[in-house]
Order: C-alpha cells, then sequence, then structure tokens
C-alpha cells in the first residue's frame, strides 16, 4: 500500500487522506506514479491546504523532488548514505553525502548542495539529523531559507506518523 498521511504539526493529530494499493501486474503504475497521482490529486481536485512533504528514503528521486517542487510545495527528505553529492559549488567532484565534512554552524544551520543528476545549479539545504547513537540521517529540502536542524529534525519527527499509521491498521 501506497498511502498519504495528514500530521498537524500542531495537535499531533493524524489520519490518512489517499492510498493506492501495489500493484503493478494489474495497472502497470510503479509506487513513484501512485505519489504522483496522490499529489496531483490533493493539489488539483482535493485543493487540501498544506505545505510541506514528508517523505521516506525510498521516494528520494530527482524526478519526484522536481515535481514537488513544481506544485510549489517543501519536500523534506532523508537520502541514502551512497547519494553523490557537492557541497562546494560544483568545484570538486561529487562525493557520497556520508563522506562530507561538517564543521559546528553547517551542524547547526545545514549546508547548501547540489545533487548529482539534478539540473545544473539546482540547489537544495542538507541536514545532518542525528536520529540515534548509531543512525544518522541526511536530510535534504527544496525549503532553501530552513536554517536550522533543530527544525529540520522536527518536521522529520513527523514522519513517523506514518509508521504509526501503519501499526494502527
Amino acid at each position: 500500500m501506497v498511502n498519504c498521511v495528514y500530521v498537524n504539526p500542531l495537535t499531533q493529530e493524524h489520519w490518512i487522506i489517499d492510498y493506492r494499493l501495489y500493484d503493478p501486474d494489474g495497472d502497470g503504475k510503479t509506487k513513484l506514479d501512485h505519489v504522483r497521482d496522490m499529489l496531483i490529486n490533493l493539489v488539483h481536485h482535493t485543493r487540501l491546504p498544506f505545505r510541506r512533504i514528508l517523505m521516506d528514503t525510498w521516494y528520494a528521486t530527482r524526478d519526484l523532488m522536481l515535481f514537488i517542487e513544481s506544485l510549489e510545495k517543501i519536500y523534506y527528505c532523508p537520502l541514502r548514505a551512497n547519494r553523490q553529492v557537492d557541497d562546494f559549488g560544483a568545484k570538486s567532484p561529487y562525493r557520497r553525502v556520508d563522506s562530507l565534512e561538517w564543521d559546528a554552524d553547517s551542524l547547526a544551520h545545514g549546508k547548501t548542495i547540489m545533487i548529482k543528476g539534478f539540473p545544473k545549479h539546482h540547489k537544495v539545504k542538507l541536514f545532518r539529523v542525528e536520529v540515534s547513537t548509531h543512525r544518522t540521517d541526511w536530510v535534504v529540502t527544496n525549503g532553501l531559507t530552513q536554517d536550522s536542524s533543530q527544525a529540520t529534525q522536527d518536521a522529520c519527527g513527523l514522519r513517523w506518523k506514518i509508521e504509526q499509521f501503519h501499526r494502527e491498521a
């Protein structure tokens, strides 16, 4: 099942607003096709007012991220550790996101990067988020004005409402 869960950040309440059954043999659609269809429905038909889209690593594809930007929405999504990025403005070769150097300022405020395979000069903001003592997430957002690692971590924490929904279901 591919689902879209709405989370009210003030009340922490959540509810499912759309879902699709993943059946590529039956309908020929990928999970990404279903996500795109749900977003089109939310923006153009349902007209649900929302600003941010939180998604899992699996959905952090160039096409989906650029599509979300075309809808004028802000996304937050973790990147896989081996995703190739550039944090020096194309002055050095792309390298794994988990090999980037982080000083105190970039840990607190994130850093502007480019992701390999995106349009030339397309920038996103990257944050290093310590999820636990054994896990670090590298979270990107197209919200270039985001300047707080803590705010990014808080936003990403809302993604766990999806896990809570799955457990309850």
